[in-house]
């Protein structure tokens, strides 16, 4: 359950420097990135361990626009003029050795998905697994990052983004239709100097997944599916995958496109189950 706890997006690092190209023309998606959702979106998930079918807990992703807002974190304020925010919600309830464990993210940022800044906490049944993060973008060339009340700062560059905002970049990145997708990442390690190399591909159009109870039932929806991995040199070669649905889903007379329908990070397995839009 370790890795469920401390992994709710691609990474296990805080800071991604990202560039993007996706089909034959050689588009540079983050030129490319839009918010095309809802002003206010929740997704429900069920979390599934190891393949079995009794849930272990629930996890909700939300993603909300800002204009001319002041946002917080728990650590601080922060002014959008335009762009949004994705939280993240782990509770794990049912597993024997991790119940009660919660993680919880929060990232803003601006109308090109550039960050703002960053918050991420863990409170673990194991308490030497506990750890808060903060970071803050707001610097021109340098970033800084809090881990466990400690300071640093790290060089930012063009295109500096957030880990826990990875599956919104992807989502907010265009695939409708396309049939050759790449994204790769040079990804800072906190706890050295060194980097890593993260790539993202898309791996299937028109897979057929099934959701928990959307819409009052097990609804089968068409999605396309990506897979982010990190070489096994630079830790455990841990490969992701998320499913974005290729249809617009209808949510109280409102159209949801890009629903993520299904996470899966290593053994564990996010699956949706419920669309709130307040």
């Amino acid at each position: 359950m370790k890795k469920a706890i401390l992994v709710i997006s691609v990474l296990t690092v805080v800071v991604v420097t990202l560039c993007a190209f996706v089909g034959c023309g050689n588009v540079n998606q983050l030129n490319m990135l839009t918010i095309g959702w809802l002003d206010y979106e929740s997704f429900v998930y069920n979390v599934y361990v190891d393949g079995t079918d009794t849930p272990i807990g629930e996890m909700t992703y939300t993603v909300k626009r800002l204009k001319n807002a002041t946002e917080t974190t728990p650590v601080g304020s922060y002014t959008v003029s335009s762009g949004g925010y994705s939280e993240y919600d782990l509770k794990i309830t049912e597993d024997s050795e991790y119940a009660g464990s919660t993680l919880y993210s929060k990232v803003i940022f601006d109308s090109k998905f550039s960050p703002i800044a960053s918050y991420k906490k863990l409170d673990s049944s194991n308490n030497s697994l506990d750890y808060e993060i903060s970071v803050d973008y707001s610097g021109k060339k340098k970033g800084t990052i809090t881990i466990n009340g400690e300071t640093s700062e790290f060089k930012k560059s063009g295109n500096t983004y957030d880990n826990d905002c990875i599956y919104t970049v992807i989502r907010g990145s265009v695939f409708d239709g396309a049939s050759s997708y790449s994204l790769s990442m040079s990804t800072p390690a906190n706890e050295s100097s060194k980097t890593r190399s993260v790539s993202v591909a898309k791996i299937g159009i028109n897979e057929e997944i099934t959701s928990d109870m959307l819409f009052g039932e097990s609804k089968v929806v068409k999605c396309s599916v990506f897979r982010a991995s990190t070489p096994a040199t630079y830790g455990d070669g841990a490969i992701t995958t998320i499913a974005f649905s290729e249809e617009a889903q209808t949510v109280e007379g409102k159209s949801v496109i890009k629903v993520p329908v299904k996470i899966v990070e290593g053994s564990y397995s996010y699956v949706i189950k419920e669309i709130k839009l307040s």
